[in-house]
């Protein structure tokens, strides 16, 4: 282990922060009552909400790093692409 690094720290010592595009409520306040912070700096979020990023996004991502869509699941969604 590194010099001072404690594998065990409180919940509350860990600087959560997310990143956000939506200036919806209920995204801020779920956000809010996690305990997390919101910050508008490109690379310094733990947790991301919004559109999907493309590809180059999650490949810049470090591994503390989440967003709310997977790679290439875009398509799922989409109506116009249903089988009939």
């Amino acid at each position: 282990l590194r010099q001072g690094f404690s594998v065990t720290q409180p919940l509350n010592a860990r600087k959560l922060v997310y990143k956000t595009n939506w200036e919806r409520n209920c995204v801020k306040n779920a956000f809010s009552r996690a305990g997390f912070n919101r910050t508008m700096s490109s690379n310094a979020w733990n947790g991301f909400w919004g559109k999907h990023p493309p590809l180059s996004t999650f490949k810049e991502m470090n591994r503390f790093q989440k967003v709310n869509h997977f790679p290439g699941s875009w398509c799922i969604g989409r109506k116009d692409r249903l089988a009939r």
